[in-house]
C-alpha cells in the first residue's frame, strides 16, 4: 500500500508577491472561490474603486439579491489600518456586505466584526475569511478560503425580512431552482432563494447577468438583463447584440428585443406562460423550463457578451454625433 501524501500549508505570498498586483487580480478573476466559502454569487464590478483618498479592493456584487459587496484582502495578519480602510470603504460606497480576506485573523479584529454584527443596523453584514494556500507533497498550491466570523445564523439572517403567503411561495420556488442549477450543473453557487419575483446569476460579464423572473400578465421569463451603463450604452450593447442572426438560430427561438424607451437597462428575453396562480404541475413545468433556457442563454450568450460590452462603451454618443454633423 502506498504512503499518504503530506499536507502543507504555505505562505500565501509564496504565491502571490503583491497584495495590489497579485492576489487582488487573482480574487477578482476567481471570485467564486470566495463566493463558495460564503455562500453568495459574487460578480465583480470593478477592482480599486476609488473612496475619497483611498479605494478599495474590490467592489461586488451578490447578483441573487443585487446587495452591494466590498472585499479587502490582505497577505498577512490582519491590522488596524485595513480594519479602518474597510469601515472607510463601507461607509463610502454604502456597502450591504463587508468581506475582509486575510491569512489570519487577530482576536482582536475578530471580536470588532463580531462586534459589528450585533451593533450594526439590519442588513449590513461583515465577514472574515481565512485565506489558506495548501500543497500535498510537491502538487500545485490550491486556495482554502474558510470564513471565520459571520453574522448569527447567517443563512437566516440573509432572509429575516417578513414574508407574505406568496413570497413565500416565490422563496420555495427558487430555493429549488438554484439548489438545481447548482448541484446539477454548476451554472451558480447561490444557496439562499430568496422572497422575490425573480432571481439574477452572473453571466461571466458585470453588468449583464442573467435572471429567471416572473413578469406580469401571468408570464414566466428568462433574460439577459442589460445595465452596462446609461440609456444609450444599453440600447448600443443591446443592438449590438441583436446584430448577431446566429444567436436566434443557436438557441432555436426568436427572442424579445426589449429596449425599455422608459427605463435605463434594455432586456433580451424568452417568455412562457406562468404564475405563481398556477398549479403545482405547471410551475413544476415552468421550473424546467427556466433551467432549460436559463442553461441555453449561458452557452449561446456568454461567449458574446464582452465584445458587447466593449462595443457599447466606444459606441459615439448622442453629443458626438451631433457635433459631428
Amino acid at each position: 500500500m502506498s504512503s499518504l501524501g503530506k499536507l502543507n500549508h504555505l505562505p500565501l505570498r509564496n504565491y502571490w508577491k503583491n497584495e495590489a498586483t497579485d492576489f487582488t487580480p487573482w480574487l477578482a478573476d476567481n471570485s467564486g472561490v470566495l463566493g463558495d466559502a460564503v455562500g453568495m454569487d459574487l460578480e465583480v464590478i470593478d477592482t480599486e474603486v476609488a473612496v475619497g483618498r483611498y479605494a478599495v479592493d474590490i467592489l461586488a456584487v451578490d447578483t441573487g439579491d443585487k446587495r452591494k459587496v466590498v472585499i479587502e484582502n490582505q497577505l498577512e495578519r490582519t491590522d488596524h489600518d485595513h480594519l479602518g480602510k474597510l469601515l472607510t470603504y463601507a461607509a463610502g460606497l454604502n456597502a450591504d456586505v463587508v468581506i475582509w480576506v486575510a491569512a489570519s485573523f487577530t482576536d482582536e479584529h475578530r471580536a470588532a466584526f463580531e462586534w459589528l454584527n450585533r451593533n450594526s443596523q439590519e442588513g449590513i453584514d461583515f465577514i472574515a475569511v481565512q485565506a489558506e494556500l495548501l500543497q500535498i507533497d510537491d502538487s500545485k498550491p490550491a486556495p482554502k478560503f474558510e470564513m471565520v466570523v459571520a453574522p448569527s445564523d447567517w443563512s437566516v439572517k440573509r432572509n429575516s425580512r417578513p414574508a407574505s403567503e406568496r413570497s413565500e411561495k416565490y422563496r420555495s420556488f427558487f430555493q429549488k431552482l438554484i439548489d438545481i442549477l447548482r448541484e446539477k450543473h454548476s451554472f451558480t453557487r447561490a444557496r439562499i432563494g430568496q422572497a422575490q419575483s425573480w432571481y439574477n446569476f452572473p453571466s461571466g460579464t458585470s453588468a449583464l447577468p442573467f435572471a429567471a423572473s416572473f413578469a406580469s400578465g401571468g408570464k414566466a421569463r428568462v433574460e439577459v438583463y442589460v445595465d452596462v451603463g446609461d440609456g444609450q450604452t444599453n440600447l448600443a450593447a443591446l443592438n449590438h447584440l441583436r446584430d448577431i442572426s446566429e444567436i436566434e438560430a443557436e438557441l432555436g427561438h426568436d427572442l424579445e428585443w426589449e429596449e425599455l424607451p422608459s427605463s435605463r437597462a434594455c432586456r433580451i428575453a424568452v417568455y412562457i406562460d406562468g404564475s405563481m396562480d398556477s398549479s403545482d404541475a405547471e410551475l413544476d413545468s415552468v421550473h424546467d423550463w427556466m433551467i432549460d433556457r436559463l442553461l441555453a442563454f449561458k452557452k449561446t450568450f456568454s461567449p458574446r457578451l464582452p465584445a458587447a460590452v466593449d462595443h457599447a462603451k466606444s459606441a459615439p454618443t448622442v453629443l458626438e454625433n451631433v457635433e459631428a454633423e
